[in-house]
C-alpha cells in the first residue's frame, strides 16, 4: 500500500495542494518499506495532482483539508482520501498503521 501526505517539513501541510512536497510511504506488514518524495508541480489546475498521484500508485491520500473537485478525482480514481488531519507526519503514520487515525473536519471549503 502506498500513501500520500502533504507535506510541510516534519508536518502534514494544511491543504494539499500548496505544499511544497508530497511524502510518499509504502507500507507492508504494517512496516514503512519506502519513503519517497514526489514535487508538488505547482500547477493547481482541477485533476493535475490526483492524475500525478495516480501514476506514482497511491492508494491512500491523507490530507488536513482538500476541495470538494479533488476528493471527487480520487474517488474516480479509486484512492482513498482522509482529511481534518494535523501534525507531526511520523505520529500520523503510527496511527494509520495502527488503524487509529481518525479524520476531522475538511480544512479547506472550497
Amino acid at each position: 500500500m502506498k500513501i500520500a501526505i502533504p507535506a510541510n517539513d516534519k508536518f502534514i501541510a494544511k491543504h494539499f495542494g500548496h505544499c511544497p512536497i508530497f511524502k510518499v510511504f509504502s507500507i507492508e506488514d504494517q512496516k514503512i518499506t519506502a519513503e519517497p518524495s514526489i514535487e508538488n508541480p505547482g500547477n493547481h489546475q482541477p485533476g493535475v495532482i490526483p492524475l500525478l498521484l495516480k501514476h506514482h500508485e497511491i492508494d491512500v491520500i491523507i490530507a488536513g483539508g482538500m476541495g470538494q473537485k479533488a476528493i471527487n478525482f480520487f474517488n474516480d480514481m479509486n484512492i482513498k482520501v482522509i482529511v481534518g488531519v494535523s501534525g507531526l507526519i511520523e505520529n500520523i503514520l503510527n496511527q494509520f498503521i495502527n488503524g487509529t487515525l481518525e479524520s476531522g473536519d475538511n480544512s479547506c471549503h472550497h
